[in-house]
């Protein structure tokens, strides 16, 4: 892995965990793009805290500017808004907790880390991998994840059909973010593609392109042809993991699209 990724990984576990990480010094240049990648990703808040939670350590040479910067950075994480979900999943989550909610043990919490595991697989699929849903999974964890009913979750994830996306979730924070498997019950197996799929995240623009269909000036139907073979690409790679969930979020895609298109 590159430095700048190595470093950036240990100050996201140091801002968002607080565990004692190892700092490499890079020149200005490599501070900068780890600067620019934390930005583009909402993620420059934890990034901060964690810069400041190291700022003793000699190795973290960062240029005046952005060590000036984190030092006045107020606290401002992004607030996790609930995705539209595809019909299918939607329906099937929905019937799940209003189940729950029926039952005389209902698993709040256990209903709380369902959703952000949902919300993620979601953006995962539709969009990019969301670091700060992982996060929130990951501090979910280690402040609350007592009080998961996992064979509740076990169950759920399974007639959802995204236990193995909720595996490859888990396994990012095992790969990157310094936890063990034993931390995250739900994570059936680890998934070896968390790594590489963290890197091709950071690696990309996430600002969402226009791939919906528009009509152009001379009254035909066109659309971002690159975006939209990057969601079919995005489908196919996910297929595995689930392959109605994963068709049936390229079709909702797909068909939201179609509604974009002006009368």
């Amino acid at each position: 892995m590159h430095i700048i990724y190595r470093n950036f990984f240990s100050l996201l576990r140091s801002g968002a965990f607080a565990d004692n990480v190892e700092i490499e010094p890079m020149s200005s240049y490599k501070w900068r793009e780890l600067a620019r990648i934390a930005k583009a990703h909402l993620l420059w808040d934890y990034i901060c805290t964690g810069v400041n939670r190291n700022h003793t350590n000699i190795k973290l040479n960062l240029p005046y500017d952005l060590n000036r910067e984190c030092n006045n950075e107020h606290t401002n994480k992004p607030i996790l808004q609930t995705p539209h979900l595809n019909a299918c999943l939607q329906r099937r989550h929905q019937q799940i907790v209003d189940s729950e909610l029926h039952n005389i043990d209902t698993s709040h919490d256990s209903l709380q880390l369902l959703d952000l595991i949902v919300s993620s697989t979601h953006l995962l699929l539709s969009s990019h991998l969301d670091f700060n849903r992982i996060i929130e999974i990951g501090l979910f964890m280690r402040q609350r994840g007592d009080k998961a009913d996992y064979v509740k979750i076990e169950n759920w994830l399974r007639q959802l059909g995204i236990s193995r996306f909720a595996a490859l979730l888990g396994s990012v924070l095992i790969a990157l973010l310094g936890f063990s498997e034993d931390e995250l019950p739900f994570v059936a197996n680890y998934d070896p593609y968390a790594e590489t799929l963290a890197i091709k995240t950071l690696k990309k623009n996430i600002t969402p392109e226009e791939w919906h269909f528009r009509i152009n000036e001379q009254g035909f139907v066109v659309n971002n042809s690159r975006q939209f073979r990057q969601n079919m690409k995005r489908s196919i790679t996910f297929f595995q993991y689930s392959p109605i969930i994963s068709i049936s979020n390229f079709f909702y895609n797909f068909a939201h699209s179609l509604k974009e298109i002006e009368e």
